[in-house]
């Protein structure tokens, strides 16, 4: 029953849940674990209660199953949580965000796409001017702490930014750490 329910997570989360909102969120971070959990532990179960009962054939059954769980857990890999497997997923989405903001489209605060709302902590696109008169640029709020003290998302500057700071939390600022790709940073 267990290998049965990891399976069908697994396959809901891989197949139904990523491919249609396209975010590796927390809860289908989560539920891929579990699924992965059910599909190697419901084996490994299986294989110790045919073990008491001195049963072969269904001990190298059930170990068969959960050693192709744990070679497709090896292959297949959980979605990740990382900043660049995120910008790496939705590098097209962030592109034509970015286009739109050059474009001039988005010059206030705005609701993302639905396939990005999900991933800004909030559900939108913010421009936030840097305090030196560098310009502004268009960020992603990935991370709040509970008091608004500290912030961290990713940002769109048309030009290379040095030396910025720009708003991350109601408390906090923060400067671009490491480019991502297509003028997208990293801001911590």
């Amino acid at each position: 029953m267990l290998t049965m329910v990891g399976w069908a997570v697994l396959a809901g989360s891989y197949y139904l849940v990523l491919p249609v909102f396209g975010v590796p969120s927390t809860v289908t971070w989560a539920l891929a674990w579990v699924g992965w959990l059910g599909a190697i532990l419901g084996p490994v179960h299986g294989a110790v209660r045919s073990g008491r009962f001195r049963r072969i054939a269904p001990i190298a059954m059930w170990s068969a199953g959960g050693l192709l769980a744990a070679i497709l857990l090896a292959v297949l890999r959980p979605p990740a949580r990382t900043v660049d497997s995120v910008y790496q997923w939705h590098r097209a989405d962030l592109d034509q965000l970015a286009a739109e903001y050059r474009a001039g489209s988005i010059d206030r605060d705005r609701p993302l796409p639905w396939r990005l709302r999900f991933l800004s902590i909030d559900g939108h696109a913010h421009v936030r001017c840097a305090e030196e008169n560098y310009g502004c640029g268009l960020f992603l709020l990935l991370y709040q702490n509970l008091r608004g003290e500290a912030g961290a998302g990713i940002a769109y500057f048309p030009m290379r930014p040095a030396g910025v700071t720009i708003a991350t939390a109601p408390g906090a600022s923060g400067e671009p750490q490491r480019e991502l790709g297509h003028g997208w940073w990293l801001v911590d």
